[in-house]
């Protein structure tokens, strides 16, 4: 997400494996993208794209580094840190 160029990057929200969820999206990608500070507590992170050309952004970026992610909304993707079921996660 650092990558996308302009002053209209994605925001992110994190759910931890205990159930903690972030209340806001976050914009800061690089110091504040981890769950209690660390990753391995990561259940999910919602990524909200600002509009739909940086979505097209977002999806690509998925799709590059194959994470295993869900639409949630029009804007929003889910992005797995950690699955119960693999069958019930969609890479698109």
């Amino acid at each position: 997400m650092l990558a996308i160029e302009g002053g209209d990057r994605p925001r992110w929200r994190s759910t931890t494996l205990a159930g903690f969820q972030s209340l806001y999206f976050d914009g800061e990608w690089y110091y504040h993208f981890k769950c209690d500070g660390r990753y391995e507590d990561m259940r999910y992170v919602d990524v909200l794209s600002p509009n739909a050309d940086r979505d097209a952004l977002v999806l690509a970026a998925i799709r590059k580094i194959k994470l295993v992610a869900t639409r949630q909304a029009p804007l929003v993707w889910r992005i797995f840190g950690y699955v119960d079921n693999p069958v019930d996660a969609r890479i698109p």
